[in-house]
Order: structure tokens, then C-alpha cells, then sequence
């Protein structure tokens, strides 16, 4: 209840910073049934979308998540409502009853402050985080210009199937940041005879940021 009543009253605050991320998206499908000896490979254009995600920060609480109203403007059909979610540093998102669409996900699941800490890299720039059961990420950073490149993986696995991420990140250390996204996701769920395969692939690019208008 503390921890809900927090977020609600930093909610009601005026955003400390705003982003927006230009973005598209691209999801496919693939079905088989074994048990028939039939398959399907469709691109659904209807869940193929551009558009833009609107991060307005508002906050931190206690224990280190940040609070931030998101809304997703896209040209076709992906528009969704507006939300407020708690980012954290280990990249969870925690939105309550609201459905975030996966390049909402995408493009906030590193934009906690905290999310990239130099104490917890180790010679090579890696570091490694499990932020959940069954969930296992490995991010590694490598200096790219005035910035960091960061590419990273997760699995996760449940009794439903299975998740694979592949993640890059442009970095801007000195407004901690991230600028630019690409995430390649591979969704594996089996029941009975059927397995289904979804991929998406959603790349996002920073368009605007309030604090860089003021400094």
C-alpha cells in the first residue's frame, strides 16, 4: 500500500524530464501442429506499426524505481492508453493493470538512472543481473564515440515456453540515458500438439529530450 500510495503521489508531480522515442515494429507469427502435419508462416501486417513513445519522468521512491507516465502514439493501429509504470535499475517494469505493448517495454527497460552501474562491471564491461525467477540477463558495454554500446541477452523460461532477447543499446553516459534501441525478441510456447513461435524486432531512437533543451 506504501509503495502504491508513492507512486500515485509522485504520479500527480509535474515530469522532471521527457522523452520521446521515435520507434517501429515488426511481428510475426509462425504456428505448427504436429499432431496434423501443418504449418503456417504469416506476416500480420495489422501488429506491424510505426509511431512514437512519450517517457515523461517523474520521480524517484525509496527504493530506487523511477516513476514515469508513458504513452504510445502510433500511425496504424497500436496506440494504447496512457500509463504509469516504476522502472528498475535490474530493467523490471512494474505498470499495475495496465498492458504495455512490447516496444513500450523495449525502450523503457533501461531508462532507470541507476540502470547502468560502473561499480557492478567487471574487467571487460560485462555485468550480469536475474531479475526475476527463470530470468537470466547479461548486458555488456564497450565504448562507442562520446558513448557506450551496449548489447545484451535474456532467457527466461516458464512452464509456458520460453523467451529470447537480444538487445543493443547506444548509451549516452554523461545524461544517463539511452539513445538509441534495437531488440530482437523470440517468444516459444508449446501446448499439446501446437508450438507457436513469435518474433518481434522493435528499434527505437531518442527524437527529444527536455533536459537537453535546457542545458
Amino acid at each position: 500500500m506504501i509503495h502504491l500510495l508513492a507512486s500515485t503521489l509522485i504520479a500527480a508531480a509535474s515530469p522532471q524530464r521527457v522523452l520521446v522515442y521515435s520507434f517501429s515494429v515488426g511481428i510475426n507469427n509462425r504456428s505448427v501442429d504436429s499432431a496434423m502435419g501443418e504449418q503456417s508462416n504469416v506476416q500480420n501486417n495489422e501488429v506491424s506499426d510505426t509511431g512514437t513513445i512519450t517517457v515523461s519522468a517523474l520521480g524517484l521512491e525509496a527504493d530506487g524505481g523511477l516513476v514515469v507516465n508513458v504513452a504510445e502514439q502510433a500511425r496504424t493501429n497500436r496506440t494504447s492508453a496512457p500509463a504509469t509504470c516504476v522502472i528498475y535499475s535490474n530493467t523490471n517494469v512494474v505498470c499495475g493493470a495496465s498492458v504495455m505493448t512490447p516496444e513500450e517495454t523495449s525502450v523503457l527497460r533501461s531508462l532507470n538512472p541507476k540502470f547502468l552501474d560502473p561499480t557492478a562491471l567487471d574487467a571487460k564491461g560485462h555485468w550480469h543481473i536475474a531479475p526475476g525467477p527463470g530470468v537470466s540477463i547479461d548486458f555488456t558495454a564497450s565504448k562507442a564515440g562520446d558513448g557506450l554500446s551496449i548489447s545484451g541477452t535474456m532467457d527466461e523460461d516458464s512452464s509456458q515456453g520460453t523467451v529470447h532477447s537480444e538487445m543493443t543499446y547506444s548509451y549516452d553516459p554523461a545524461s544517463a540515458v539511452t539513445t538509441k534501441v534495437h531488440e530482437y525478441q523470440t517468444i516459444r510456447q508449446t501446448s499439446g500438439t501446437s508450438n507457436a513461435v513469435t518474433t518481434v524486432e522493435v528499434d527505437a531512437n531518442l527524437t527529444s529530450d527536455s533536459m537537453a533543451s535546457k542545458s
